[in-house]
């Protein structure tokens, strides 16, 4: 079995969903959301009550013609996640918000910045989360490092790891997670 599949945890089916670059994905509890991220953020919103969230990969900070799809950048993508989240019975009173990622990724640790997208990703979904009132409960932003997000529906916590790189001259570039 993949292992990012359905699963069976004792009585309980848990859907495990993969959210990709660009995109964002709503569900009910019991359910698992996962990303990957480099310079992208990841925006888990969730509703207590109810048991549903929403988890968003936010590509860059605002759209712009010629660009691709619209979901990928914040200031298009947190509206459509709200509002789907709304269609499920959420209410905007009662989300809360965890954001991760935003790591550069275009220099080293005490280099040159030489693209700060991650950055500019971070204030994007912070001020955007902020404007509508919605509480960022935690963040894990920054640094260098890209991380694997996952976000548990069954209680809206959020686990973020770091994937660090490990070089090696024998072997070139290696992902330990």
């Amino acid at each position: 079995m993949h292992p990012f599949t359905s699963q069976t945890s004792g009585s309980v089916n848990i859907k495990k969903i993969d959210v990709g670059i660009g995109e964002y994905r709503t569900a009910f509890s019991p359910a698992i959301l996962r990303t990957i991220l480099g310079s992208c953020v990841s925006l888990a919103l969730y509703d207590p009550i109810i048991h549903v969230g929403s988890m968003g990969h936010v590509v860059l900070p605002e759209f712009f013609k010629s660009s691709g799809t619209e979901e990928r950048f914040a200031d298009r993508m947190i509206p459509l996640m709200i509002t789907d989240l709304q269609k499920k019975g959420a209410r905007i009173d009662r989300l809360i918000a965890r954001i991760a990622g935003g790591a550069n990724m275009y220099s080293r640790p005490g280099g040159p910045i030489l693209f700060d997208v991650g950055n500019s990703n971070v204030r994007a979904v912070k001020r955007l989360v902020t404007e509508l009132d919605i509480p960022i409960l935690s963040n894990v932003c920054g640094g260098h490092s890209a991380r694997i997000v996952t976000f548990d529906l069954s209680n809206g916590r959020v686990r973020v790891d770091e994937i660090k790189p490990e070089i090696s001259v024998m072997k070139g570039d290696k992902w330990k997670v």
